[in-house]
């Protein structure tokens, strides 16, 4: 007979893979939302057995109570395994355009970070984050991450993979899993993920993770949070 033996991963004393960062070198100070697709609980272990699990309730690791939350089954996005070739054990949230979660409203938020994919069918007037009523942050209009008339966007630093784009420039939002940078000029405020804000048009695509600051980081800073995200996703930058 033969013994299979399987490699497991080591674990730091937080059950946490020392293969897969876990972020506790990103900037604290200001943090007011993270969502993790493998810490949904927030307890800062990597989750197991939410492969195919609907989500109910995002907890923010940010301990700031910015639970992205969802009551209608329907519309409560899956988490899957397997997504990505680079990393399969991580789990991503799946958007096939009937999902949507809400968050109490951060009023003052001014850097933004997201990993994520859009689907190549995702409706061009879908948002992946947004503000409820509102078209604040717009929508995916000429292939944009924001067709936004909202100057706090549009004059802002966008950057994608640790490299610049023109928030105004058509056709920026490729495909291809992606880390998202934006640092607004001013506060924009936030409440809701996979959705248009004033529409009933809805993603579709996959989230891994969200970081928001009330603060401008530094360029500096900035480039320690997409190395984090790059690292752990397994993302070029």
């Amino acid at each position: 007979s033969t013994i299979a033996i399987v490699a497991r991963p080591q674990t730091d004393q937080n059950g946490w893979p020392v293969d897969v960062p876990d972020g506790s070198d990103i900037p604290q100070n200001g943090m007011v939302l993270w969502l993790d697709a493998n810490d949904v609980d927030a307890d800062g272990q990597i989750d197991s057995g939410t492969d195919y699990l609907k989500l109910a309730n995002w907890a923010d690791k940010a301990g700031k109570d910015h639970n992205a939350t969802q009551t209608t089954v329907f519309r409560q996005p899956e988490i899957r395994a397997n997504q990505l070739p680079e990393r399969p054990a991580l789990n991503l949230l799946v958007f096939d355009g009937n999902q949507s979660l809400a968050f109490p409203t951060i009023s003052q938020g001014r850097t933004f970070f997201w990993v994520l994919r859009r689907n190549p069918s995702s409706f061009v007037h879908a948002q992946f984050f947004s503000l409820e009523g509102t078209g604040t942050w717009g929508s995916q209009n000429q292939w944009r991450y924001f067709w936004t008339n909202n100057s706090s966007i549009n004059e802002g630093v966008g950057r994608k993979n640790g490299e610049g784009f023109g928030i105004q420039e058509n056709y920026t939002f490729g495909a291809g899993f992606q880390v998202l940078t934006l640092r607004t000029t001013d506060f924009v405020p936030a409440d809701l993920i996979g959705k248009e804000g004033n529409s009933e048009n809805y993603f579709t695509g996959n989230i891994g993770e969200i970081l928001v600051y009330d603060r401008a980081l530094t360029e500096s800073e900035i480039r320690l949070v997409e190395q984090y995200l790059g690292s752990k996703w397994g993302i070029a930058l």
